[in-house]
C-alpha cells in the first residue's frame, strides 16, 4: 500500500510505492510501482528542483520537487512535490508545468518579503530610539 498524507487540504495522492494510472478497459485507477528514474536522466530534467505554486481552496501552497520517479511498468515521469509544510504529492509532468513558479516571480516574491521584513523593523528601531532617549533623561 502506498503512503497517503491526510493531513493537508490537498487532494490525498500516494507518496511512495504507488501511482495512479488509468486502466485501459475499465478506465479505474490502477497502482503501479514506482522506482527513480537513473540519475543521468534526474540531471537533465527541465523540472528538477522546480518550485511550484498550488491553489486549493483559496489556500496557496509552495512545494519543490524532491525527487523524479517512474512507473516501473509504464516508465510514465512522476514528480514527488514536497510541500513547504512538510506533506508529499505525486505531479505529472503536465501538473508541474501548470503550477510552475517562474524565477523571475521567485525573485519578485523574495524582494517583497524583503521589503515587507524592513519595513517591519523600522517601527520597532523608531521605538527603541524613544526608549532611549527617555532613559537618559
Amino acid at each position: 500500500l502506498a503512503e497517503v498524507s491526510l493531513q493537508s487540504p490537498r487532494a490525498a495522492v500516494p507518496t511512495r510505492g504507488a501511482t495512479m494510472e488509468q486502466d485501459p478497459v475499465e478506465g479505474a485507477p490502477v497502482d503501479e510501482e514506482l522506482e527513480d528514474l537513473p540519475e543521468e536522466d534526474k540531471l537533465v530534467d527541465p523540472f528538477r528542483h522546480a518550485r511550484i505554486r498550488r491553489e486549493v481552496d483559496g489556500k496557496t501552497f509552495i512545494g519543490q520537487v524532491d525527487e523524479i520517479e517512474q512507473g516501473k511498468v509504464s516508465k510514465d515521469r512522476l514528480y514527488r512535490i514536497k510541500y513547504e509544510d512538510g506533506d508529499l504529492e505525486h505531479l505529472t509532468p503536465e501538473e508541474v508545468k501548470s503550477m510552475l513558479i517562474e524565477p523571475e516571480e521567485e525573485e519578485e516574491e523574495e524582494e517583497e518579503e524583503e521589503e515587507e521584513a524592513e519595513v517591519a523593523k523600522k517601527p520597532a528601531t523608531k521605538a527603541q530610539a524613544k526608549a532611549k532617549a527617555k532613559a537618559k533623561a
